[in-house]
């Protein structure tokens, strides 16, 4: 392979080892030729394959305002007849791509892709057609005569008198619509080919008519505003002949870089006339005019002999630029194509399974995208977090606990305390009838302040049965859309059926909730049950309160001697609202921590067996039975925005795979 010093003879100058081995080759010599061709057809091999719609491929775009002889260049270049014309000519991005060989027959081909879709791919018989074909293929492209369009228009060229180059000629900035143009043309022509010089691994071939300040020039501002500093563009003044006589230094003086300096200079050249084009004077005869042309001019000999002249300098500056953007762009090549590869594999990864054509694969995809669900809405009701429920958004378990421990809160704030005291004298007072006052009805107001109480619980564990199922319903449904929306029949129907099996939960669940508050109105409890709360509840008290000053014996303590109780039996009974209030409350405290505690494992366990467990088997068992279902191939049927999503990711990899043997297969 060429090494860069070899490639930058043809800009040092030496020429030597380019001596023309074949008379009819001007340009670069068959060693060398052998040399950078494979460059060239690298590109062109990644740009057939389509790897320009995914990264950026080096190219040579030629750019230029309307009729600065744009045409007349590559014209000079290829040695083919271009359209022709003083309006815009070229009304589509035209790749030229152009192959020396050593046969004598010259051989063209086009490709392009007409409006209605239809790609049109067919060989040109001779080189005088090729203007003609071009017309065509813009006129199909476009569906009209005036208007351009970014589609490509793809031009192969093999002949002995060409250089390895390929060239994509852009349509000549227009200043003012004529007839029948659109109004917009000059915009839309400067997006175009902004579109294309943007890019970095472009080289610029700015094309500028010697007769006009190049300061004034579209194309030398538009390439100013995407190169400023000029390392990518090259120029190229034409109509040498036509500048007035006595200023011919004034164009010395802009391709010896005096003027406007770009980093890869201008070359200057003239090219065939009109009438010589339609007498087809040969390509070579025309050089060698031309390089008399420079050779001998009094003024413009000095470009000819620093190398500045001449479609042949051009032709090597231009093979020796584009080969140069090449070899450095291999390894940003393959760095790209390999993260392009990842990307497309994890996109197509996120679209599912491919859906096989074979019966038995059919259905053994259907019985694991069936099992997908099931399995993870149980890791979810479980706390078992990986693929899907990964998301902290999907973890069931985790949202439940919280909600529950919010219960649980709720239930401790509505515990009996100092403030129902009040309520219980009233009740004493109320509750008083013709019973002796040693008899108060003190267990009917405990069992009524009981109920009383325990019904405040009921709202709240409402409130929870309604929280956890928005939850089952939103991380349920989530995971039906995730896991089946590649297949929407089928994501439909696992979608109603979980939303049925849900209801039927959801049900069951309230039912089972009622009925523990039903059992809650026995006021019962294990008597050794009690006796443990009551006694770890005195020992938490704080002294003074309530609970803890109250004590079941009346005034006068349990400490008495039998002498003391003697004479307690024969005093008059001494009746302390006080004391009995206390004694009620502290019951009443005791009992509800044994109700509160009971019901805050008895509600969250109530809900997990029936909204989760039972519900998680329930979906597994209702899935499986899709299996008997005989329209398991509607199951199967791909959502169509998917279907042409995976099409273009399956071509897109396919172009990427083909892109990196190619260049696995280029050594620099």
């Amino acid at each position: 392979m060429t090494s860069k010093g070899q490639i930058r003879s043809a800009e040092s100058g030496d020429f030597s080892m380019m001596a023309s081995e074949n008379p009819k080759m001007p340009y670069l010599s068959s060693a060398y030729n052998d040399r950078i061709r494979p460059c060239i057809d690298l590109v062109d091999s990644l740009r057939r394959i389509g790897l320009d719609k995914d990264i950026d491929l080096p190219a040579v775009v030629v750019i230029g305002d309307q009729s600065v002889g744009k045409s007349s260049v590559l014209e000079a270049i290829s040695g083919v007849q271009l359209p022709r014309g003083t309006e815009i000519v070229t009304r589509c991005p035209i790749e030229l791509r152009l192959r020396n060989i050593d046969e004598s027959e010259w051989r063209g081909r086009i490709q392009y892709t007409s409006h209605s879709k239809e790609v049109s791919d067919r060989y040109i018989d001779d080189p005088e057609h090729v203007g003609d074909e071009i017309i065509k293929a813009q006129n199909d492209i476009t569906g009209s005569t005036k208007g351009i369009c970014d589609s490509l228009v793809t031009i192969e060229i093999e002949s002995n008198y060409v250089p390895n180059l390929t060239l994509i000629d852009l349509p000549g900035i227009a200043r003012v619509a004529v007839h029948g143009q659109p109004g917009d043309i000059g915009e839309k022509t400067k997006a175009l080919i902004r579109k294309y010089i943007s890019k970095e691994e472009t080289i610029i071939l700015c094309v500028i008519p010697c007769n006009v300040d190049i300061a004034t020039t579209e194309a030398i501002k538009l390439a100013q505003e995407v190169d400023p500093n000029g390392t990518r563009t090259l120029g190229v003044m034409t109509k040498p002949d036509l500048v007035d006589a006595g200023t011919e230094g004034n164009v010395v003086k802009v391709a010896q870089n005096k003027v406007l300096p770009l980093k890869k200079g201008y070359t200057v050249i003239k090219c065939r006339g009109q009438k010589k084009v339609d007498s087809r004077q040969p390509l070579e005869e025309a050089m060698d005019e031309e390089d008399r042309f420079f050779k001998e001019h009094r003024v413009y000999n000095v470009l000819y002999h620093d190398r500045c002249a001449g479609t042949r300098v051009l032709a090597n500056n231009l093979t020796t630029e584009l080969v140069e953007q090449i070899r450095k762009s291999v390894p940003q090549l393959q760095r790209g194509i390999k993260a392009k590869l990842e990307e497309t594999n994890q996109l197509l990864t996120a679209l599912g399974d491919t859906v096989p054509s074979d019966t038995v694969e059919r259905i053994d995809l259907l019985v694991r995208i069936l099992a997908r669900f099931p399995e993870d809405f149980k890791n979810a009701a479980d706390g078992i977090y990986k693929g899907a429920t990964w998301d902290r958004n999907l973890r069931l378990q985790t949202i439940v606990k919280r909600h529950y421990e919010k219960f649980a809160d709720e239930l401790e704030s509505l515990q009996a305390g100092d403030q129902h005291l009040p309520e219980i004298k009233e009740e004493i007072r109320e509750q008083k009838g013709l019973e002796l006052p040693p008899f108060i009805k003190d267990r009917p107001i405990c069992e009524n302040l009981i109920r009383q109480i325990i019904r405040e619980f009921a709202p709240p564990a409402e409130r929870l049965l309604q929280a956890i199922n928005f939850e089952v319903e939103r991380i349920g449904q989530k995971l039906v859309t995730d896991t089946y929306i590649q297949f929407p029949r089928l994501q439909t129907t696992v979608m109603s059926k979980f939303c049925d099996l849900q209801q039927q939960a959801v049900k069951a669940t309230k039912e089972a909730i009622d009925i523990k508050f039903k059992m809650e109105d026995m006021i019962q409890t294990q008597d050794r049950i009690y006796a443990d709360t009551e006694k770890l509840m005195l020992q938490n008290y704080p002294s003074g309160s309530a609970a803890s000053s109250s004590t079941t014996e009346p005034p006068g303590g349990t400490n008495s001697t039998a002498d003391e109780d003697e004479d307690n039996e024969n005093r008059p009974y001494s009746y302390d609202e006080d004391f009995e209030s206390k004694k009620i409350l502290r019951a009443l405290q005791v009992y509800l921590k044994v109700a509160t505690t009971r019901l805050m494992d008895d509600i969250p366990m109530t809900i997990t067996y029936y909204l989760l467990q039972e519900l998680a088997k329930e979906i597994k068992t209702e899935m499986s039975k899709f299996m008997i279902e005989k329209n398991f191939d509607d199951f199967l049927r791909e959502d169509a925005a998917i279907e042409e999503k995976r099409l273009a990711l399956e071509m897109k990899k396919e172009r990427l795979d083909r892109a990196n043997k190619e260049l696995a297969l280029f050594t620099l």
